[in-house]
C-alpha cells in the first residue's frame, strides 16, 4: 500500500480493521472471483458470495453495515458498491484496470465494462442462455473500471399465468429501463445503462409471452402529452400526480395511497398486484420506481419488492 502511496502516513503500531459480509451478497461475490483471477497466488481462500474469511476479520451485516464500520473506524478496510460508498461519503482507492491505468469509480465510465463484454462476446447471444458464467472483470477500456457488476431482473419468459400482471411486470421494466427510470437511477448513485444493453434488453422483452386478451400499458412522459390517450385506463402517466413528491417520505405517500384505493374498491376494477425479490443493491431504486407507477396509473396497482442478499 505504501508502495502505490509514498506520502501516506500511518502512526506506527496502528491497526488496519479488515471489515467483511457475513450473509450471502454480490459484493462479496464481485470481490472474491475478482481477486482470485487476477492474483491467484495472493488470494489463497476460496471465491464466491459466501467465502471462509481468516480470523481477525470483522463481520458486518449488510452494505449499510459496512459503511457504518468504516465510517466509524477509523484505517478499517472493506468493500462496498460505489452507491453506498459515494452516498455515505466514503473515501475510495483507486484500481489499475486492464489498460493499466488507475483511477476510481468516479473517474471511471462504469457502463464501458458492459459495452465491452457485449462486443467481446461475453453476455449471451440470447437472453434465455445462462448467464452463470458471465462477469464484466478486468474489461479493456481506459476508463473502464475494473470490478464492475450488473444487476439483473430475472422473469419467466411465458407470463400467461400472470394475467394482467404480466403486462404490467413488463411495463415496470421498460419503465426502469426508460429515460425517466435511468435519471432516477442516477439519484442512487447508478450508471445508465448503456444503449447497446438497453437494446438488448428490449428484444428479450419482445419475446415475452403475454396472456391473451390482456391490455399493454403505456408510458406517458412528463414532458410529453399523449393528446387524447393519455387518459387512457392503462396509462403510466407522468402527469398524474397524486400524492407528495419522495422527498416528503414514501411512508406518508404509500398510507394515503392505501386509504384512498381502499374506500374505493367496490366500483373499481381488481387490484393488480406484483411481488418480487431479489438484491439490495437496486431495491431503493425499484421501491422509487414502483411508487411512481402506483402513483401514476389510473387504476389500482400494488408492487412490493423484498430486498434480500443475493444467494438468500
Amino acid at each position: 500500500i505504501i508502495s502505490f502511496n509514498p506520502t501516506q502516513t500511518v502512526p506506527a503500531n496502528t491497526n488496519i480493521r479488515v471489515y467483511r459480509r457475513t450473509l450471502g451478497s454480490s459484493s462479496t461475490s464481485g470481490l472474491t472471483q475478482y481477486l482470485q483471477m487476477k492474483c491467484p497466488e495472493n488470494w489463497t481462500i476460496s471465491a464466491g458470495s459466501t467465502v471462509d474469511w481468516p480470523n481477525g476479520t470483522f463481520p458486518v451485516q449488510g452494505s449499510d453495515g459496512m459503511s457504518d464500520a468504516l465510517l466509524a473506524n477509523n484505517y478499517g478496510i472493506g468493500y462496498v458498491d460505489a452507491g453506498h460508498g459515494h452516498r455515505f461519503n466514503l473515501q475510495e482507492i483507486k484500481l489499475e484496470n486492464k489498460n493499466r491505468i488507475f483511477l476510481n469509480t468516479k473517474e471511471a465510465d462504469i457502463g464501458a465494462a458492459a459495452s465491452a463484454a457485449l462486443a467481446e462476446g461475453i453476455l449471451p447471444n440470447v437472453s434465455t442462455a445462462s448467464f452463470a458464467n458471465v462477469n464484466l472483470f478486468d474489461q479493456p477500456g481506459d476508463k473502464t473500471w475494473p470490478i464492475t457488476l450488473m444487476s439483473y431482473i430475472y422473469m419467466n419468459q411465458n407470463l400467461t399465468k400472470m394475467a394482467q400482471a404480466g403486462q404490467l411486470l413488463k411495463t415496470f421494466v421498460l419503465f426502469v429501463l426508460s429515460n425517466e427510470g435511468q435519471t432516477m437511477a442516477e439519484t442512487f448513485s447508478f450508471v445508465r445503462v448503456p444503449q447497446e444493453i438497453v437494446a438488448y434488453n428490449n428484444q428479450t422483452l419482445n419475446s415475452l409471452v403475454l396472456a391473451p386478451g390482456t391490455t399493454p400499458y403505456t408510458i406517458e412522459e412528463g414532458s410529453k402529452t399523449m393528446k387524447g390517450d393519455g387518459a387512457g385506463r392503462f396509462v403510466i402517466s407522468g402527469k398524474r400526480q397524486s400524492f407528495g413528491d419522495f422527498e416528503r417520505g414514501l411512508l406518508q405517500n404509500q398510507i394515503n395511497q392505501l386509504s384512498s384505493r381502499i374506500g374505493r374498491q367496490e366500483s373499481q376494477p381488481q387490484l393488480v398486484t406484483m411481488h418480487g425479490s431479489g438484491t439490495t443493491n437496486p431495491s431503493k431504486l425499484f421501491w422509487k420506481a414502483m411508487s411512481l407507477m402506483q402513483d401514476q396509473a389510473l387504476l389500482p396497482l400494488h408492487l412490493t419488492y423484498r430486498a434480500v442478499g443475493s444467494s438468500t
